[in-house]
């Protein structure tokens, strides 16, 4: 039993072991907070060393500019390391509505 506990970090981060569900739901809400973000689709968080890798997809108007969906993306990238200093690597996807199944915002 011991030696399970011990064990048992070592071999999620080898096997890409999905972390707690409170960090994505965090990355979620982040994301969220952004007036141009319709909602999210999906988002991957995996740890790496010390540190977290967020992978996620943000849903918005798929009228606006490419420059200004890129825009967005480096606001909510930046928002979500502001948020947590851990999430070292965060890539963020920009979709239109239609492409995928919006996850509304939670508020």
């Amino acid at each position: 039993l011991n030696a399970y506990s011990l064990l048992r970090p070592a071999l999620d981060e080898l096997t890409d072991a999905k972390p707690d569900p409170a960090l994505e739901a965090q990355v979620r809400e982040v994301a969220q907070q952004h007036p141009d973000v319709i909602g999210t689709h999906k988002c991957h968080v995996r740890k790496m060393g010390f540190d977290y890798y967020v992978d996620l997809d943000v849903i918005i108007d798929g009228n606006l500019t490419v420059t200004r969906g890129h825009d967005i993306a480096h606001d909510v990238q930046n928002a979500i390391r502001a948020a947590n200093p851990l999430f070292s690597k965060v890539l963020i996807h920009v979709e239109p509505p239609a492409a995928t199944r919006v996850i509304p915002p939670i508020r």
